[in-house]
């Protein structure tokens, strides 16, 4: 009975997700990247000598790296997104990396869309598209790559999407 529940549940929904296990040791290897660079001046000033590192070295990258961490914890990441046809709404549910799960439903006559595309070339390779999901005027939720995981296409189907099922007064 289930498995029938959810494949009709399925048929009148599109659904899109995010791997958040791949996403989160990505972030954290990127994090990790830096901290022997942090390492390196102390070390630097310990073989030879050199006066590199002053008296607030190692507190300027505590407070570098409490800081990045703070922010990696804090940006609410895109956990599923589903388009339920039926009722005529979209489904955000995310997530942030302390495993709050927060669930919001979008009437697609209220939802607005903000489409962001990058300027530069530099822009072009680390944030290919930007989405900014509106419910009224309210910032619901700003999805892009480098944050989500989600690749460029993907990211392209949902813009699609959201203009095929909601007609939104897109801003670009």
């Amino acid at each position: 009975m289930r498995r029938i529940l959810t494949k009709t549940f399925q048929a009148r929904m599109l659904h899109y997700k995010t791997d958040l296990r791949a996403l989160k040791k990505k972030v954290l290897k990127d994090w990790l990247f830096f901290l022997p660079v942090y390492g390196l001046l102390p070390a630097i000033d310990f073989v030879f000598k050199t006066d590199l590192v002053w008296e607030s070295y190692y507190f300027v990258v505590g407070a570098l790296s409490l800081s990045s961490l703070v922010d990696l914890y804090s940006k609410r990441r895109l956990h599923q997104l589903f388009f339920d046809t039926q009722r005529k709404e979209i489904i955000i549910e995310t997530n942030t990396f302390g495993n709050h799960l927060k669930r919001q439903a979008i009437p697609f006559s209220e939802t607005n869309l903000q489409v962001s595309r990058p300027v530069t070339k530099f822009q072009m390779k680390e944030i290919p598209l930007t989405l900014t999901f509106y419910h009224k005027r309210k910032e619901v939720l700003r999805i892009n790559n480098h944050k989500d995981g989600l690749p460029p296409e993907t990211l392209e189907e949902i813009r699609e999407k959201v203009v095929a099922y909601c007609n939104p007064n897109l801003a670009s």
